[in-house]
């Protein structure tokens, strides 16, 4: 893919996280308003914050109005743990992970 083949399609992707986030933020807020306890319908704690985070990524990632497109590159580390950070070009993390092997 070439370069501005590359910059539209993650542009596209950008717009479409705004939706995304826009509509899994209410969807998740009216199940917590529904909620009768701490625990939250068709939710495990474990599922629960993974969909927390992934709306924090989006709302990291999504195209802001107005704004331009920044690149982000992903980059691991391989150990008894999986470290993946995902940093724009001028080296701010936006987001990072840890999964177990």
């Amino acid at each position: 893919m070439t370069e501005e083949k590359q910059q539209k399609f993650t542009a596209k992707v950008r717009r479409g996280l705004v939706w995304v986030h826009t509509v899994a933020s209410a969807e998740l807020a009216k199940k917590k308003a529904e909620a009768t306890g701490v625990r939250i319908e068709g939710f495990t704690a474990s599922e629960l914050a993974d969909v927390e985070s992934a709306l924090t990524w989006i709302s990291q990632n999504k195209e802001a109005p107005g704004s331009e497109p920044r690149s982000v590159q992903t980059w691991s580390v391989r150990t008894s743990v999986k470290r993946t950070w995902d940093r724009t070009d001028d080296g701010e993390i936006v987001s990072w992970r840890a999964n177990m092997h």
